[in-house]
């Protein structure tokens, strides 16, 4: 009863990681990318006046940047969704191939849910996320020069604690 009663007041929550372009806070949409590590299923949302990535359902831990993208001109908005297009093609190939490796554990193992395989997250980052977002830079690069644009935009991937699994946003815009 009391270790139940602890774990309500004491989650340890669900983490996740997201992909942000853009830097939240400014007066410019940021375009944030989360692959739920339950079932790869898409979120996508856009936040604007706040520095919170993430509203609703979690918390964020941590952010670190990977990386910048030039646009024709500060929170080109086209442009960063085109982008974040781009990674989101990039990472669902990666998670079909994360997901249908024969290595991986059966129905029944660990990484299997009711929801379908669980990606756990530092395997979300380093095989799925960073890599299709470092890729999806290196093809924006050629697309774009840098020289060629008036302003950089970051891309970041921020590390959430979710209090369930799930979409992370229920609004747009914030």
């Amino acid at each position: 009863m009391l270790s139940s009663l602890t774990n309500v007041f004491v989650s340890r929550g669900l983490p996740t990681a997201v992909i942000v372009v853009g830097t939240p806070g400014r007066e410019t949409e940021s375009n944030i990318l989360h692959i739920m590590p339950e079932n790869g299923t898409v979120e996508r949302y856009d936040i604007c006046f706040t520095t919170r990535v993430i509203r609703n359902n979690g918390s964020e831990r941590s952010r670190e940047q990977i990386g910048t993208i030039a646009v024709p001109r500060l929170g080109d908005h086209v442009a960063m969704k085109n982008f974040l297009d781009d990674i989101q093609a990039r990472a669902l190939l990666r998670w079909k191939e994360v997901v249908s490796d024969p290595s991986r554990p059966e129905r029944g193992a660990r990484n299997y849910s009711p929801f379908g395989y669980i990606v756990d997250v530092p395997q979300l980052v380093d095989d799925i996320l960073r890599p299709a977002a470092l890729d999806a830079t290196r093809a924006w690069e050629e697309l774009v020069p840098p020289e060629s644009t008036g302003v950089t935009e970051p891309v970041y991937i921020v590390h959430v604690k979710r209090s369930k699994p799930g979409i992370i946003n229920t609004s747009s815009c914030i």
